[in-house]
């Protein structure tokens, strides 16, 4: 800052000129502030252009306002800036006073304070009175009138400021002495202290040049690196950004840059996407280029079946880049209930397939804007992570449905990342993953295996007992049959007795008739008694076993009805199972059993890959979109980050 008696002929301002110009500094001054902003028809350049096409002077307050302004502006925060004329004498807006303090609290205060002392005598007999054409403020009655202003109300508060400076960083020159002799003290303290200016931003091509943009990225920074060397051999290096804008990707979008926007900056080389971006650049290199950046904006998709470890990479990539994890079910659960709810109650009239299908796609419709919502409000929100982030970015999604119409929603909102992960399991058919889904559902699936082993060792049983049954009928009809066979042939047997007796029976006494006949009907009574007892036993036991199997089949049937009432396992199960030897299957301790009631595990792996083959076409015709697909069979999680990282800042 240069800190001179405001009046003609102390050489301030030609002082402030040379040294900005030399130092590629901003020089600030009231003059310069004003045609700058009307050149650029800023909103106070504009009212000023008004007020002096008005045949009004500029307010001291429009002029702070703008000098201020400037102070914060990118191209003072990056090349520095030489302060004129302020303080001024002017108290319309703020007092000499304000004017210091403003000074005291700039963001970028002044490192140095120039101060060119002169004796006000011979200065007005010098530098002013022998001028023929003077200005009001020139005449000799004015300027006595501005000094003593000046020793009453700035000198004071200007001398407290400076005592307040470091010495070293406060210099006092004879303004006696000419601009040149000013000009050339000033640079060799300067350089003696070691101060550098600004680095210079070099274009590296301009519009008459050959256009590289069809060049490949290693050839392209082959031929840059040829342009417009500061010296021989000194050929400018490609920088940690490679081809991608540093100005879109500050701003959280990843963006390739063109060959026609390619500058240099401290031996290196950057592209900008777009004139815009450029100018940009070119003002204030700084915040695009200091850590923590080259960092990605953080705009990832993680998908991958259930249980794949997808929910803890995203945890790892959010924790990695400071953003924040948007897991859809969780978020969008407590609207997606509500709206169910409502759409069941309007729809309650009309048939259950058509409300269950207008339910669905209403639903499906609103989770999707809300993930769209979730997205952007996030971005809005989540850009003061950490300082200076992207105002873009900062999100990893879990959870996300591979599904086209997702996609190109997201895609007509703006809201596309810039990486998409995919977690699978292709190795050994999958093995792993499907170990992880049935560890994660085992009581579950084992309650299944042994309900099914359950019942297919009762039906087992149950033919073997039918088995028995049968043949112990067979038995029973064959004692039958062989009991009327030798029915009939006692009765044969009796009639050729008796035929042999009525020949007798003439011959004999009636008393021996008597007893013989007596005999016979004795002998058949008891066959007829032997033979019901052997019909007997065989009912008996066929009873018995008809009451074991409706005993053992009632209470499997009361097992399974208390199995749909409750969830706990009863103690009359266990004890089935272990009567009838019912055992899981024998498996390795990683693994799962190899049983039909994994399979539905198994077409849930396989419907997923499905769905990501579509996904992934869509995706890939995107434009700056990538995707990596991650083998999760022996590895871990921090492997997976470090996999996901490598790809992320790769592109």
């Amino acid at each position: 800052m240069c800190r001179v008696p405001v009046m003609k002929g102390v050489g301030k301002k030609t002082l402030a000129k040379k040294m900005a110009q030399f130092w590629k500094c901003t020089l600030i001054d009231a003059l310069e502030l004003i045609d700058e902003n009307m050149t650029a028809e800023t909103e106070y350049g504009l009212k000023s252009k008004e007020l002096l096409f008005q045949g009004q002077s500029v307010p001291e307050e429009l002029l702070i306002k703008m000098l201020l302004n400037k102070l914060e502006s990118p191209e003072v925060m990056h090349f520095g800036y030489v302060l004129c004329d302020f303080p001024s004498l002017s108290e319309d807006f703020m007092s000499v006073p304000e004017q210091i303090e403003t000074i005291r609290n700039l963001k970028l205060k002044p490192d140095f304070l120039i101060n060119i002392k002169t004796i006000m005598d011979q200065l007005m007999l010098t530098e002013i009175l022998p001028n023929l054409v003077q200005r009001p403020e020139d005449i000799l009655e004015n300027v006595q009138e501005r000094i003593a202003i000046y020793k009453d109300t700035m000198l004071h508060p200007l001398e407290e400021l400076m005592a307040e400076q470091d010495s070293q960083y406060l210099f006092e020159l004879d303004g006696n002495k000419t601009a040149e002799e000013l000009f050339t003290s000033v640079i060799l303290r300067l350089q003696s202290m070691g101060v550098r200016n600004g680095a210079l931003i070099t274009k590296l091509q301009s519009a008459e040049e050959e256009m590289l943009d069809g060049l490949e990225n290693d050839e392209l920074f082959r031929v840059l690196a040829a342009y417009k060397l500061v010296a021989p051999r000194y050929r400018w290096r490609r920088s940690r950004w490679g081809r991608a804008c540093p100005v879109a990707l500050k701003g959280g979008e990843i963006v390739m840059g063109s060959s026609d926007f390619a500058v240099s900056f401290l031996g290196k080389m950057y592209l900008m996407s777009s004139e815009e971006a450029l100018k940009e650049f070119m003002l204030n290199p700084r915040p695009y280029l200091l850590p923590p950046m080259p960092l990605p904006p953080c705009k990832i998709l993680v998908v991958g079946p259930p249980m794949s470890g997808r929910s803890t990479l995203c945890e790892l990539i959010a924790n990695h880049y400071q953003g924040k994890v948007l897991e859809m079910d969780a978020l969008l659960k407590t609207q997606y209930e509500e709206a169910r709810i409502e759409l069941i109650e309007k729809t309650r009239i009309e048939a259950i397939e058509a409300g269950i299908a207008k339910v669905k796609e209403r639903l499906e419709n609103e989770q999707l804007l809300r993930e769209q919502d979730q997205c952007a409000e996030l971005s809005e929100t989540n850009k003061d992570r950490y300082p200076e982030a992207a105002a873009k970015g900062g999100w990893v999604i879990d959870n996300f449905p591979p599904r086209l119409e997702h996609w190109a929603a997201l895609s007509e909102k703006g809201l596309l990342p810039d990486l998409v992960i995919c977690l699978k399991n292709v190795e050994q058919n999958g093995r792993m993953l499907v170990s992880r889904l049935y560890q994660a559902s085992k009581e579950e699936i084992d309650a299944k295996i042994i309900k099914r082993l359950t019942e297919e060792a009762l039906k087992k049983k149950q033919e073997e007992e039918e088995t028995k049954r049968e043949l112990q009928e067979m038995l029973r009809l064959q004692a039958e049959e062989s009991a009327e066979d030798r029915e009939s042939m006692d009765f044969l047997e009796q009639q050729s007795a008796s035929e042999s007796q009525s020949k007798i029976q003439l011959e004999t006494e009636s008393g021996q008739t008597v007893q013989a006949t007596d005999s016979a009907v004795s002998k058949e009574e008891a066959k007829s008694r032997e033979s019901e007892l052997f019909e007997g036993q065989l009912e008996e036991e066929k009873s018995i076993d008809l009451k074991e199997h409706e005993e053992s089949k009632s209470e499997l049937t009361e097992h399974f009805e208390s199995e749909e009432k409750s969830e706990s396992p009863p103690e009359k199960l266990r004890s089935i199972t272990s009567e009838l030897g019912v055992k899981l299957p024998e498996y390795p301790e990683d693994g799962f059993p190899d049983v039909a009631e994994i399979e539905p595990l198994k077409k849930k792996i396989i419907q997923f890959m499905l769905s990501w083959q579509k996904f992934e076409t869509a995706a890939g015709e995107t434009p700056l979109v990538h995707t990596a697909e991650l083998e999760i069979e022996g590895q871990t999680p921090e492997m997976l980050l470090n996999q996901s990282i490598l790809a992320m800042e790769s592109k």
